[in-house]
Order: C-alpha cells, then structure tokens, then sequence
C-alpha cells in the first residue's frame, strides 16, 4: 500500500495514482454536461479545456456574486452547497461558499438573526483558548472551543473538481467586513432575500405545466434573479432537497454533476476506510441506521425495525416467509433460532453461525453505521445483533483507524477532528457493502445510498428533487 506523507491542510496527502471507481462515468457526466452548458451559452467555451482560473476570469460571474446561510448537521449543509452551486451556475455568478460547520448542529433561525450567529461563531478573537489544558480553568470565553470547529469545504470534498463547473470563493469568514471585501462594495447595495421560516422560500427554473403541491411559502423564478443588478445576491437557508424545482434536462445535468462531486477525499478518510475493507470479508452487507437524534431517536424502534426488514429482504433474499418468522424473534426480545446455530467458530463473529438451510444467508457479515452511543446494547441495534452473527460496527476496528486519525486536528483553531470525522468514516466503510440499506427519512442515509454507495458500484447517483 502506497504511503501518505505529510501536509500541512489534511495531515495527509493523497498518493498520486489513486484510481477512482467511477471515472470513466464522471467523464462522462461532465461531457453530457458541458454540451449542455454549450448548447445555453452559459459561460464555458465549447470545444477547450476548462480551468478553475480561465472559468472565473473569462466570465461575468467573476464581478457578481452569491452567498447563502448554512444551518443544521453536515449534510444538509451539504444539500445547500448542491443547491447553491446549482442556483449559482444558472444565475451566471460566482458562489461565495461558507466553511462547514462540525459539531452541535447549528438549528435554522430567520436570516438576520442567523447571519448574526454565524458570525460569532467564528474564533478569531478566542485563539488564546486553544493552549489550555482540560485541567487548567478556562475563563468564560473558552467554554466549549473545543466542542466545535470550522473548516474550509476543500478539506472534505473535491472543490478542484466543482471549480471546472462552477467559480467559488472559500470564506474563512462570515462578518460584514470580510463579505464587503469580497464584493468590493457596501452591503446595503446588494439585494438581500430575508427569510423568515426554514422553508421560506423554493426557486423554479420554469413556471410552465402543472402548479405541484410544496411546503413552501413563496416560489421565484431563477429567470428574475438573473436578471438582478446587484453585484451580490445574498440568500438565507438553501437546505432540502425540494428547494429547487428544475424541470429543464439541462439545469438537472448540472444538479447531477455537482452532487456526484460530493464524495469525501480526505486522505485520512481514504487511507482508513481502505485498511478496515481490506479486514472486513468480501461481500459484506451494510445497514446504515439513524436512531440517535431528533425524529429518529424519538421513533427508533420503527425505524430500525424497517431498516431491519429491508436488510433481510433485499440484502441476503431471505423470503418473505422466513422474515415473518424471524421477526417474531426478534423483536421480542427472544434469542433467535438457537437451535439453528450450531456452528462455534467464532474468531471473527460475535455468536455461533447457523448450521444449514434455510438461515445460512444470515451468516453474511453486516457492517452497521450507526449513531447509536452504544450500539451492542441499544435497543434499536440489538436485534440485528441477533440476527446476523457477524455484525460488526466501526469501533471493532478502533486499532486501524485510530492511529490514522487520532493526531488529526484543524490548523485553524488547535481543535482534534477525529470525534466529527467518525460519522463520514462509518458512512464511507458502510458504503464498501455489497449491497446497503438506510434509514428511510435520514439525509445522512440517502447520501450513503445515492450517492456514495452507487459511485463505489461504477454506477450513476440517484438524483432526487
């Protein structure tokens, strides 16, 4: 195995000659979509290579701009990005991308007392907390620095790649002075969309054909926005994945080539999901399970329980027959089958293997991502436990990753990036299934599954919205 050797953004670099799964599909996707920029005259010149720097220097997008609020966990500040980068691209501007915001996700409020509070959540005058020990006393500035952290959007995903689409500027800041350094103008020039409730406002590409049913409480064309003056069009929250109503194939191929950018490329990411593949058996099956926040820790037991049927139906086939039966074990509290298991070679399984037909697809290994606290005893995990002798769930492989990302921490602000990288590390191991199944209504699962685990398959994402 190729080594990694150090940098001073990641920790780590990528080798040189990684091969990506889907290549030969991104080409073409970026093909597809490049004709499809040609044929709208939209900004790229037909028939050369595009470069970052050319892209944004060659357009107007270079003196106009776009900026947005970020809200919430990961992902669906990663919906934003997709939905920004979309609306950024028809709007012919340049999308002024906010860092990611890891840890305690950062709950919606109305745009102005939003913007406020992204602006104090950044560390610039608290610096000096970053030397304190844990046993030393911390003045009340320094409560909870190391709690949360900020970083730049290129440490997680390929930006390199989204400039070749899309000219963005990374913010390291989000206060009203940096932004007006950006512009190059005063803010109270700029055109300024004020929302008031999360699901305020959803932006169309075409008022034609039937009106649909939505959440929303006020729909603008993208036609009107690109037609505004301003140098800076500046929204608040571009979460959902129904924020964006496009019906032309054209903007949809856009959409799709920015959401099939949003793998993870962090070298430590890479380097440990490949050495806990290389020790988990070939074909394993995945489940990955939400069920320890919001909605779905105040339902987890229908929520597993449906993850649950979905794993034993369509990832090893058992028939419907057999689940019935099965399930009336399971969910019971019953220990399963004992009988049935009579198989005590348990090096690498936690309970004995069933002995014969028809229980024997059982036996495949199951990765379970999880963000349960304690998955062996959650109530909510425990019955896959049961089920399937072989479970096995990220911490089991705890003297593999650890080494690689124990050390890893942010430049920035001093603070150790391990405890927010664990959730995209289990993603991405889950996602090296042969076949995987998620939680219905989880943002985080439908990532894994459209997007994930279809590039790992060489197959196109799932596009939804």
């Amino acid at each position: 195995m190729q080594s990694l050797q150090p940098n001073n953004r990641f920790g780590f670099v990528r080798p040189e000659n990684r091969q990506r799964p889907t290549e030969t599909w991104l080409a073409s996707s970026f093909s597809l979509l490049l004709r499809h920029l040609c044929a709208f005259s939209l900004r790229i010149t037909c028939g050369q290579p595009v470069h970052a720097t050319e892209a944004l220097a060659s357009s107007q997008s270079a003196d106009r701009f776009l900026a947005y609020l970020p809200h919430s966990g990961y992902h669906n500040q990663r919906i934003a990005l997709e939905n920004a980068l979309v609306l950024a691209q028809l709007l012919n501007r340049t999308l002024l991308v906010p860092p990611v915001l890891l840890g305690e996700p950062i709950a919606y409020h109305s745009f102005d007392v939003l913007r406020r509070y992204l602006h104090l959540m950044f560390k610039n005058d608290l610096l000096h907390c970053r030397t304190l020990l844990p046993n030393q006393p911390h003045p009340p500035e320094c409560f909870g620095y190391q709690d949360y952290t900020t970083i730049s959007w290129d440490t997680l995903i390929d930006m390199s790649a989204i400039r070749k689409i899309q000219p963005v500027f990374l913010q390291k800041s989000l206060s009203n002075v940096a932004l007006e350094r950006v512009i190059g103008e005063p803010l109270a020039n700029q055109y300024y969309l004020r929302d008031t409730s999360k699901y305020h406002y959803r932006f169309v590409d075409t008022t034609h054909g039937k009106p649909s049913v939505h959440k929303y409480t006020e729909t603008i064309t993208i036609l009107s926005l690109r037609s505004r003056p301003e140098k800076l069009i500046h929204l608040g929250s571009l979460f959902s994945t129904s924020r964006l109503r496009l019906r032309k194939p054209e903007h949809r191929a856009i959409r799709n080539a920015v959401r099939s950018l949003m793998d993870f490329i962090h070298p430590a990411l890479l380097l440990a999901t490949k050495r806990i593949q290389t020790v988990l058996v070939d074909g394993f099956v995945g489940a990955h399970l939400r069920v320890g926040d919001g909605t779905f820790e105040d339902s987890f037991y229908d929520v597993a329980r449906q993850t649950w049927r979905d794993l034993t139906q369509n990832s090893v086939g058992l028939e419907a027959h057999l689940i019935h039966h099965l399930e009336s074990f399971v969910w019971n509290g019953s220990d399963v089958l004992l009988s049935e298991r009579k198989d005590r070679n348990t090096k690498t399984c936690r309970s004995a293997l069933y002995s014969g037909p028809p229980w024997t697809p059982l036996n495949t290994p199951l990765f379970v991502a999880t963000d349960a606290q304690h998955p062996e005893s959650h109530p909510a995990v425990l019955p896959f436990i049961k089920t399937f002798p072989c479970t096995f769930f990220l911490h089991d492989f705890e003297t593999i990753f650890g080494p690689i990302m124990d050390d890893l921490e942010n430049a920035e602000d001093g603070v150790k990036l391990k405890r927010f990288f664990i959730p995209f590390l289990d993603a991405m191991v889950v996602s090296k299934a042969r076949k995987v199944v998620g939680t219905s209504g989880s943002t985080f699962s439908q990532f894994v599954v459209d997007v994930l685990w279809t590039r790992n398959r060489g197959m196109p994402i799932i596009s939804r919205g």
